[in-house]
């Protein structure tokens, strides 16, 4: 999945992101265990490709629809965030922002894609970790509140880009050995993710998150 091809990539002029990668090539950060959650999208400076697989260990794509999943995001979700779990948020009437699991009648819209299975264009990262001051505040409110870099990365992209996630599925379901007990079934898990998309709202200043209805299924016309 490498080759010599490489260009150079703008993405918001005025933010100041630009960076020089390989096309075709694709580095994995897996998740792990650390006292920083904010490190986690950190990609490492040698790094030569521009498309990064963000996965945790115990959810992954099988590695046919990997492939799949890759070229789609070469040809249409380079600038988005695209990978295998949607999530979504809605607004309630006092202008709250709540964060769901996109139940029934809202599986055809979303906003967001977990970066425990998702590919990124590592520009995305690179600003996250920039000096700018607002992605300071956010990285220091991820590692204060031990949660919420998915959702920052989101934000992330929704500012540089002004469109929202892609999701794509294979023809298998995605591998995801997480237990039942894991932190997503926790008391309190969508309370504390509703309030981090109310906080970083106010941090970004402005809610950076687009609606998007489109996707992609692997071997499905649309």
């Amino acid at each position: 999945m490498t080759d010599d091809q490489s260009e150079n990539v703008k993405i918001a002029p005025d933010k100041q992101v630009s960076v020089r990668r390989h096309v075709e090539g694709i580095q994995r950060i897996k998740s792990r265990s650390t006292a920083h959650v904010a490190s986690r999208p950190r990609p490492d400076p040698d790094f030569k490709t521009q498309s990064i697989l963000l996965t945790d260990d115990d959810v992954y794509y099988h590695p046919n629809d990997l492939e799949f999943v890759f070229q789609t995001w070469k040809k249409f979700g380079r600038y988005r965030l695209t990978g295998a779990l949607a999530r979504c948020y809605d607004k309630d009437a006092k202008g709250q922002y709540t964060y769901n699991f996109c139940p029934g009648d809202k599986r055809e819209e979303y906003s967001m894609i977990l970066t425990n299975l998702c590919f990124s264009h590592i520009s995305f990262m690179d600003y996250y970790w920039s000096d700018d001051s607002t992605m300071e505040k956010v990285r220091e409110y991820v590692d204060q509140h031990f949660n919420c870099e998915d959702i920052a990365l989101n934000y992330v992209q929704g500012l540089l880009t002004g469109q929202g996630p892609l999701l794509v599925t294979g023809w298998e379901e995605f591998v995801n050995l997480n237990p039942p007990s894991g932190i997503s079934t926790k008391p309190g898990h969508l309370e504390a993710r509703s309030k981090c998309l109310n906080d970083f709202a106010k941090i970004f200043k402005s809610m950076t998150l687009v609606h998007e209805t489109g996707y992609i299924k692997r071997g499905v016309n649309q």
